[in-house]
């Protein structure tokens, strides 16, 4: 894993850890970081002076600065986790919601098409009618609820 912010490494360090902290930062060998400053050491004579630069602004990496980023990490992860858990909520809530409002269509469909069937044959039972009305206004209601 890349580290996010650049230290002087503990672990794999000659002098002062600077060009083992920079090949972890860059993901690259510190042995080639290493003949880059000697090559500009014996040719240009600006690598010694770069590397005093580095050592001084460049911090050490300590185990505070470990803990600190493993919690930080800790309270991403959980961040994550909480947004996933969050976003399966929302859905399984949408889902429900598309139910009752299809539900809700469905049962004023069903009322209207008794009402025009009771009006067009007036021959059906006054207890039928009473039915599609009962359904549309259950229908209605989930619609309301809905919004």
């Amino acid at each position: 894993m890349k580290d996010t912010k650049l230290y002087r490494s503990n672990t794999d360090k000659i002098i002062a850890g600077v060009c083992g902290g920079l090949g972890e930062y860059f993901e690259i060998d510190p042995l080639l970081i290493r003949l880059i400053f000697v090559v500009s050491f014996l040719f240009a004579g600006s690598g010694f002076l770069v590397y005093i630069i580095f050592w001084i602004l460049i911090p050490k990496k300590n185990e505070k600065s470990l803990l600190n980023e493993e919690k930080i990490q800790g309270v991403a992860n959980n961040l994550k986790q909480g947004a996933k858990d969050l976003k399966e909520k929302l859905v399984q809530k949408k889902k429900k919601r598309q139910k009752r409002l299809f539900l809700a269509c469905f049962l004023i469909l069903l009322g209207v098409i008794f009402i025009v069937n009771k009006l067009a044959l007036p021959y059906i039972a006054k207890i039928i009618f009473s039915w599609p009305i009962i359904l549309i206004f259950i229908g209605v209601f989930l619609l309301i609820r809905h919004k």
